[in-house]
């Protein structure tokens, strides 16, 4: 015949609980006698009141009680606290923050700024004017004089079509051929001659 189904030794044990949410009484085997809720449901209203039941924690740093939701992992009462306890993850274990001298290369005073940071001005003003200030410029290609701003000072060209001329990448297959073809037949010519604000590709300079 076997045993019953759900008992153990061919003996049903049932264990009556009460439901920590809803009262009810309800029966489960004995390997279940920790259960506390007779559904899942009753179990996910309790849990969504739990966790929202605002509860008191330590601080881990200055051991002062904060009240804090259970959801929450907050571990420190304050952010200064939580900065302290983490200064020595960023700075490096045994050591506080370095800072430096610099002068603002726009209004040329000097100010204190920490090692770690590429600060370059002294305030966001400075840094706003050293923005919108713009100096000129001579194309090595064109020489045409242009604008740009202070911290692209080191710009050497006017335009795209210089910069592609000035590094070299303007000769496709075609123009290699058209100037093998043009040397050929004892034509003398000029690649990429500049015609005012144009790059042309060959010229045949007049003969005088």
């Amino acid at each position: 015949m076997g045993r019953p189904k759900g008992s153990k030794n061919g003996i049903r044990r049932l264990i009556e609980k009460t439901c920590e949410t809803c009262a009810r009484v309800f029966q489960v085997e004995s390997y279940q006698m920790n259960a506390r809720f007779c559904s899942r449901s009753c179990q996910a209203v309790w849990h969504s009141k739990e966790m929202l039941k605002p509860q008191n924690r330590q601080c881990e740093l200055c051991h002062k009680e904060f009240v804090v939701a259970p959801s929450n992992a907050k571990r420190y009462c304050s952010r200064g606290c939580a900065s302290k306890a983490h200064r020595s993850k960023v700075a490096g274990a045994g050591s506080s923050t370095v800072y430096e001298s610099k002068i603002c290369s726009v209004c040329n005073s000097p100010y204190s700024v920490r090692a770690s940071l590429r600060q370059t001005f002294c305030s966001r003003e400075c840094a706003n004017i050293s923005y919108q200030r713009r100096i000129t410029l001579s194309c090595q290609v064109c020489h045409k004089f242009f604008t740009v701003r202070a911290k692209l000072s080191n710009q050497k060209y006017c335009s795209r079509a210089c910069r592609t001329i000035g590094i070299g990448k303007t000769e496709s297959y075609i123009e290699k051929a058209f100037a093998i073809a043009l040397t050929s037949i004892d034509i003398s010519f000029c690649s990429q001659y500049a015609f005012g604000p144009y790059i042309i590709d060959f010229a045949i300079p007049r003969i005088t």
